[in-house]
């Protein structure tokens, strides 16, 4: 068919039907609303403080600033690849955070096997923080052990292929950089993000000026010895999992990457070369279009950050950008929904551009990663790629009028806040303020009332519990004693010698102006020095900056806290339904009821109906009932509610009387007649679950 066949065949086509106004559309959907409010039932008022409509239009397309870029071109928009992900996709990543060496390897070899193809190291805490393990009563569980250079050098020896190596070594991260050089690795990621650990634990183990100048001659040492490395990392995982929005988000993230440009620049390295060696990781969320567009937009937002730095500079380089799944969606109970989660984030990610990925296993706060978890969030990056065909398309989301929408307004947005963050002094100068930690607080307050509430659900957790689940079984992950830990550290300690001239040489070159920090911590650490005792002598010398920590939290960990109080209690409280009257209303009432108290994990006993109320009070006493919940329509329970009150009393235990529903006008009445609550739409359901267990004796930790 001729170019000119076609375009007749595409102009009849589009002739067979009428076009669809914005105006037509409105007329048809208000005729559905029946006078209901269209603001109110369809515009999306979300946390990025901004409405979303229902729908968008081609003439919508017209007001947006940001389209006519290509992949690979500035401003990244599109993604930074020129053939997106038709040609060299998304890199497969997994995180390991294994004890023993042994299955660590196997974990490796199993995963490379499986089609991974990097892989992120974390390490112990202790190495993560630097704190001296002799001062320690007892040591955190988990995490990659590495007690010397050696041992760490020869590890990374005996890895199997791989493109790349991230290593989560906290404020440590650096140290790690000329070991990874000595052991030629590829591909080298060192996530030294100090802010990060400023806003997650509320100060730092070394001074300002140390920090960034550790974070300098890092730069300074990858790009002779490491040049397709990066060795400072910025992410978004400390303000995502506090509850930030996705303007929130990239916006710290802007200012954090904009703060280490200027220290970086006090320090004599050059925006175009710190850019090259900054890594960005995202946390992707379930708000799918939402998490495209924000990996849209702060692309774009970056490249216009570095045009600001490198105003002579033709090409400005893209974001590395690294994508992750969202451990503040993940849940505890019925932890197989996490597949789903994390396939909806994988696909964000895949399509927002990501270059590489990370998607955590379904059981990683619900239970112990283990061979059958791990492979499954490899093989859902691997289905998107070879089945789903993502990895045959350049840019999916090009062209949607939704995605754009989303992408243009998180942009205005995100850069007013960014703007404001600068305004007074930069990140750090934010977060001693409390600018920074008062507007995702705020935030955060709202998405906690709201999944209270469940406004926001959250599938399995407060709506739809699955109270016939049981507990997922641990793997049987290698488990080394903190014991055998202190003991191989003390015995390391022991036949090292004498390491004094060492020490004395490291200190010395922390106190040259002109030394490079980095390359004395690689001779500290090959001489025999630890990591604990590298962080003394940093840590010594000038006070740490603090700050007001913001506090991480999963979005499901408050009734997941009530559920497992219940567990814990003695005797599981039973719910009665107490379904009497009208079968439509009583039904309706006792489903929402089961699913109200669900979310707690108590013991719903449901019932057919009852002839009267009184009929069912005194079976709710046969039963030994610990709450008995009234479900009838509204009009039926100024009559019936002290009926029942009357039966009730004269059991031999307490029980707590709750009205399904809202009988608005007779609520004063039915309280006095002795109900405890009325659960309804509208009611606090977190709030209202919490003050029944308290009220039952059940201690929610």
């Amino acid at each position: 068919m001729s170019v000119e066949e076609h375009e007749k065949k595409e102009q009849f086509l589009f002739e067979e039907f009428e076009a669809v106004t914005r105006k037509r559309w409105m007329d048809l959907v208000q005729e559905d609303l029946k006078g209901a409010d269209f603001d109110k039932k369809l515009v999306w008022r979300s946390y990025e403080g901004f409405s979303v409509q229902p729908m968008y239009f081609r003439e919508d397309m017209e007001k947006l600033e940001h389209l006519g870029s290509m992949p690979g071109f500035a401003p990244y928009l599109r993604g930074s690849r020129l053939s997106g992900n038709t040609e060299n996709a998304w890199t497969i990543s997994q995180t390991h955070s294994a004890t023993d060496t042994e299955e660590l390897l196997e974990e490796l070899e199993r995963g490379v096997a499986g089609g991974q193809r990097r892989a992120g190291l974390r390490f112990h805490a202790l190495l993560q923080t630097g704190r001296n393990l002799q001062s320690m009563d007892t040591l955190p569980d988990g995490g990659v052990w590495m007690p010397s250079a050696d041992v760490f050098t020869g590890f990374l020896r005996e890895l199997p292929a791989l493109e790349g190596i991230d290593l989560h070594a906290g404020i440590s991260s650096p140290m790690f950089v000329p070991l990874a050089a000595d052991a030629e690795v590829n591909g080298l990621n060192v996530g030294y993000d100090p802010v990060a650990i400023l806003m997650q634990e509320g100060s730092l183990p070394w001074s300002e000026d140390t920090v960034f100048r550790v974070m300098a001659d890092s730069v300074r040492y990858a790009s002779k010895h490491l040049p397709d490395s990066t060795v400072v990392g910025v992410s978004g995982e400390p303000w995502h999992n506090a509850g930030a929005s996705a303007v929130e988000e990239i916006a710290c993230v802007l200012a954090t990457g904009v703060e280490y440009l200027h220290q970086l620049q006090e320090r004599g390295v050059d925006a175009q070369t710190a850019a090259r060696f900054i890594r960005f990781t995202f946390p992707v969320g379930s708000t799918f279009f939402m998490e495209v567009a924000k990996l849209r937009a702060v692309r774009a937002l970056w490249t216009r950050v570095l045009g600001g730095f490198t105003p002579d500079v033709k090409i400005i380089p893209p974001m590395n950008m690294h994508v992750c799944g969202s451990q503040w969606t993940h849940t505890v109970y019925d932890p197989y929904v996490n597949m789903l989660r994390s396939t909806v984030q994988a696909m964000a990610g895949a399509i927002g551009g990501a270059e590489s990925m990370d998607i955590a296993p379904f059981d990683d706060v619900a239970g112990s990663p283990g061979a059958f978890s791990r492979r499954i969030a490899r093989n859902l990056q691997i289905i998107l790629k070879e089945e789903a065909r993502l990895s045959q398309v350049a840019d999916a989301a090009a062209g949607s009028y939704y995605v754009e929408h989303l992408t243009e307004s998180l942009m205005q947005h995100a850069w007013e806040m960014f703007r404001e963050i600068e305004k007074r002094g930069g990140m750090l100068a934010a977060l001693k303020d409390g600018f920074v930690q008062e507007r995702i607080t705020g935030t955060a307050g709202k998405k906690k009332e709201n999944i209270s509430r469940r406004r926001d659900v959250i599938v399995g957790t407060n709506q739809y519990p699955n109270l016939s689940e049981k507990p997922l079984a641990r793997s049987e992950a290698k488990k080394i004693a903190n014991s055998t830990l202190r003991e191989h550290f003390e015995e390391a300690l022991r036949e090292r010698g004498d390491i004094a001239s060492v020490q004395a040489a490291f200190s010395a070159a922390v106190s040259d102006a002109e030394a490079n920090v980095v390359e004395a911590m690689h001779a500290a650490l090959s001489g025999g020095m630890t990591i604990p005792e590298l962080h003394d002598v940093l840590r010594a010398l000038s006070e740490a900056p603090a700050i007001e920590p913001l506090q991480a939290f999963r979005a499901s960990e408050d009734f997941e806290r009530l559920r497992a109080s219940v567990e814990r209690s003695e005797k599981k409280p039973r719910v009665f339904l107490a379904t009497y009257g009208a079968v439509n209303w009583s039904r309706a009432r006792a489903t929402f009821a089961s699913g109200f108290f669900g979310a707690a994990g108590m013991e719903i006993v449901d019932n057919l109906g009852f002839p009267s109320a009184a009929d069912a009070a005194r079976a709710a006493i046969e039963n030994k009932a610990d709450i008995v919940v009234a479900c009838s329509e509204d009009a039926a329970y100024r009559e019936t509610i002290p009926e029942m009150m009357d039966v009730l009393r004269a059991a031999d235990h307490p029980m707590l009387l709750v009205v399904a529903g809202n009988p608005v006008d007779d609520v004063p009445a039915l309280r006095e007649a002795g109900v405890h609550a009325f659960i309804h739409v509208k009611a606090d359901v977190g709030a209202t679950l919490a003050d029944m267990l308290r009220t039952l004796g059940i201690e929610i930790q």
